[in-house]
């Protein structure tokens, strides 16, 4: 955690020139003027004048209004990082007042991004290496290949960094997180080891104190009882616990043995409904949807399928006539069941076969599995993003992720009580103005146009939430898709996976990982050979009005061989350093123990 802090603050403080925290200083040039490096980064003396030439990494003062609008712009679901854009301050040019997670969010969301459009590549790819290094390190799931990948990846960046930046860039924290992919091996996952909720929640650990004279210990000590209960509590079923938070917001759930899936879903709309009727051309899309869309319904879907290809064996589009006659053909296989008391036939089922009520409640937000989605009319308002939503489809026989806004949560009624909720988004055009992949983690995609206007319904379900931050690159309508993972949510598949498979170590590193992070393959650039352009020539150079200790003299680089022929020479720092009457008492105490 303050490895992270750190770093990012020495990448803030550099890039942003902040009095006090910038490694760009004058005594950092002269460093470079010693070391005989960098020549075009030394100061120049014109009359009794410094010119500081600017480096690759200097910014603007355009460029840098233009990065600090960017990070006050964003927007970030509820939950997933505090309100960063409180400590921006574009008129003093600063960041101020950031916590050690918001460094968190930064290094590893932000700075890749809004960067992009202003420093040269080299810059940014190093910076964006180390960014995709602590991504991949914060993953809830490491392997040890991977791992090792990351090894040899700190030692290509910190080697880049040291190539652009200065020496004095470089402290002890910078260093450390070369040891952090090792550490990992043996204590396992970064972010079950943070203490991230003990610095948010301070407050709150304070009044676990109980015995005041051991403060410390007794923080300690609840918050290990607490990470046991949570622990724990995942093994539980049929009860609330901070796991589920989606129940918190559920008043009635109406669960019984033996229901479809589409209907035991824990999803709660909230908000002022408002009553709408559907329009038939409406209604059968839904209806077709839901159908289409439960994993009970396969093998009817395969049946009705094999029926239409046995009426006409030269059929080629199955897919819309499946569309306009599996729904009635459905409806009458269940009433020929229940009309007969077949067991086949169940009360779910028949329930699903007779349609939704034409009737439906429009909602303004939703709970879906403890993740909170809101309609993009009532999310521009909040300083808070809840309506982007992603889920993967099919568009011309390819697998691809859809990425939208949520304009609507649809609840549907069922007989017996049953509900199915439905999103209506607005998906945006990934055709005609194509996404831009920009590494494994982020795309940029066009939000101009949109597409699939007369299909805009997907399970809630089925949507998982993304948000959205504009492309500084780019610019305009472009904007960078950021997936979500709500690292306070336990994902329960994962639990009924190995209770069904009895799975092994070694097959749970090969089949199973429930995380954001693309981790099957690492790829660095191993030998970047050699940076650009150390300066700006676009910038006009800082004058600084006088420089103590300036020695301007060309510096001669010297081999450091030792011959031990040769004389020591005097070193005047301890005398400097003792006083007269300091040098008389040791001379005392050396003619004593003589």
């Amino acid at each position: 955690m303050h490895i992270e802090n750190n770093i990012c603050d020495n990448i803030l403080g550099t890039l942003l020139n902040i009095e006090g925290k910038t490694k760009d200083t004058e005594k950092a040039r002269l460093d470079l003027q010693d070391m005989g490096i960098r020549h075009e980064l030394h100061l120049q003396k014109q009359g009794e004048k410094y010119l500081k030439p600017p480096a690759s990494y200097t910014l603007t003062p355009k460029e840098l209004e233009g990065f600090l609008s960017f990070v006050r712009s964003i927007k970030f679901p509820d939950g997933y990082a505090a309100n960063i854009s409180r400590s921006v301050h574009i008129r003093n040019g600063k960041l101020m007042g950031l916590k050690s997670h918001d460094c968190h969010v930064l290094l590893q969301r932000i700075l890749p991004l809004g960067l992009r459009g202003y420093l040269n590549k080299d810059v940014h790819n190093a910076i964006s290496d180390l960014s995709r290094f602590f991504r991949i390190l914060c993953a809830k799931t490491l392997r040890l290949n991977v791992l090792e990948k990351l090894e040899d990846m700190i030692v290509n960046t910190i080697c880049q960094f040291e190539m652009i930046f200065p020496p004095a860039f470089f402290d002890i924290m910078v260093h450390l997180a070369v040891h952090l992919p090792r550490e990992a091996k043996l204590a396992g996952p970064v972010q079950y080891r943070w203490m991230y909720p003990i610095e948010r929640n301070l407050s709150v650990h304070k009044g676990n104190v109980r015995n005041k004279a051991r403060p410390e210990g007794s923080i300690a000590e609840a918050y290990v009882v607490n990470e046991a209960l949570t622990f724990c509590s995942r093994y539980l079923r049929g009860m609330n616990s901070k796991n589920n938070q989606d129940e918190e917001y559920n008043d009635e759930v109406h669960l019984h043995e033996n229901q479809l899936s589409i209907f035991s879903r824990r999803i709660h709309p909230f908000g002022q409904p408002h009553f709408t009727t559907l329009s038939w051309s409406e209604y059968n899309l839904v209806r077709w949807y839901i159908l289409n869309n439960c994993e009970e319904l396969k093998p009817y879907l395969s049946e009705h399928e094999n029926e239409l290809r046995k009426e006409d064996s030269f059929i080629q589009d199955v897919a819309t006539k499946q569309k306009d006659q599996f729904p009635l053909w459905f409806e009458q296989r269940m009433k020929s069941l229940n009309l007969h008391k077949s067991l086949e036939g169940n009360e779910d089922l028949y329930s699903l076969a007779m349609g939704p009520d034409i009737r439906v409640n429009v909602y303004s937000g939703c709970i879906v599995n403890g993740v909170k989605f809101l309609v993009n009319q009532r999310d521009i308002r909040r300083v808070t993003q809840n309506s982007g939503v992603s889920v993967q489809g099919s568009h011309k026989d390819e697998s691809i992720d859809f990425y939208g806004v949520l304009t609507d949560v649809v609840d549907l009624s069922y007989i017996d009580g049953n509900h199915v909720v439905l999103f209506k988004c607005k998906w945006f055009d990934l055709e005609h103005k194509k996404p831009i992949v920009i590494d494994d983690d982020f795309t940029s995609i066009n939000m101009s146009k949109t597409w699939y206007d007369n299909d805009p319904y997907v399970l809630a379900g089925q949507v998982t939430q993304v948000f959205y931050v504009q492309d500084t690159k780019l610019r305009g309508d472009w904007h960078v898709v950021q997936k979500v993972q709500h690292r306070h949510l336990f994902d329960p598949t994962l639990l009924n996976y190995l209770n069904e498979n009895q799975l092994n170590t070694d097959q749970l590193t090969e089949n199973i990982t429930y995380q954001e992070d693309k981790q099957n393959d690492i790829n660095f650039q191993d030998d970047f050979g050699e940076i650009g352009l150390l300066h700006r020539e676009d910038v006009e150079p800082q004058i600084l009005e006088s420089v103590q200790n300036v020695h301007l003299q060309p510096t001669q680089t010297t081999d450091f061989l030792c011959d031990e022929d040769e004389e020591e020479e005097y070193d005047a720092t301890l005398a400097e350093y003792f006083s007269e009457d300091d040098v008389d008492v040791h001379i005392n105490i050396d003619i004593d123990k003589d």
